[in-house]
């Protein structure tokens, strides 16, 4: 599981897009099988399961692929994510609390599925709204539960602005919560100048646990 592994799971990630999209899901969940005796389950999140669903979305934008093939993609991705998760190595309980969350009309919210995966294997305590998430309900649970740490997810252009104003929102609360924003939307043409406000952008779950470690080690130190 060295370096040969990301190499590994591209050559495994076009045979599973393929079964995502004809729908064998028993083949499908086979092959994350056959990918996990290859590389660290966090590069199977990343390099096989991310990237196959960022293929598939983008061949449905070109109208490779129709909706049902997209969603039947989707469907069988996170029925093996239960399976992934139990793999992660566990981190002990930090006493904070994330809400992760799609923002408002944003309907894709298998990547907030993943985030609260790496979350809650790093100890922290995780409140999995999902998709078509209100601005307003969402600052409501925040004050409701105390909330450290709100990670938002956009997959579309569309997706832009609503971040924008649930950014927007969080910052007036009295007390903020640190804001981290995520997804395919962030990538566009479209978000080329695009910064949410008074929000961190992270895509790597990975990489948004060591921030959010760094950050509240930080904060424990010099309270």
């Amino acid at each position: 599981m060295g370096a040969a592994a990301p190499e590994a799971l591209e050559q495994l990630r076009g045979r599973y897009v393929e079964l995502l999209i004809a729908g064998d899901a028993a083949r499908a969940h086979a092959l994350v099988g056959e990918a996990l005796r290859l590389a660290p389950v966090e590069h199977v999140y990343r390099e096989l399961v991310t990237e196959a669903l960022h293929e598939v979305g983008d061949r449905w934008e070109r109208g490779e692929v129709s909706v049902a093939e997209e969603h039947l993609a989707t469907g069988i991705c996170e029925t093996s994510l239960p399976d992934l998760a139990e793999r992660l190595p566990r981190r002990p309980p930090c006493h904070h609390t994330a809400i992760v969350a799609c923002v408002p009309w944003e309907l894709h919210a298998l990547g907030c599925r993943i985030v609260s995966d790496f979350l809650e294997a790093s100890g922290w305590d995780v409140l999995h709204l999902g998709a078509l998430v209100p601005a307003s309900v969402l600052a409501q649970l925040v004050v409701a539960r105390n909330a450290d740490v709100v990670a938002l997810s956009a997959t579309t252009a569309r997706s832009l602005g609503e971040l924008e104003r649930v950014c927007e929102r969080l910052h007036e609360l009295p007390r903020p919560p640190l804001v981290a924003a995520g997804g395919q939307a962030l990538l566009l043409d479209a978000a080329t100048d695009f910064a949410p406000p008074g929000a961190v952008v992270e895509q790597s779950p990975e990489a948004l646990v060591e921030l959010l470690a760094e950050r509240f080690a930080v904060e424990r130190a010099q309270g």
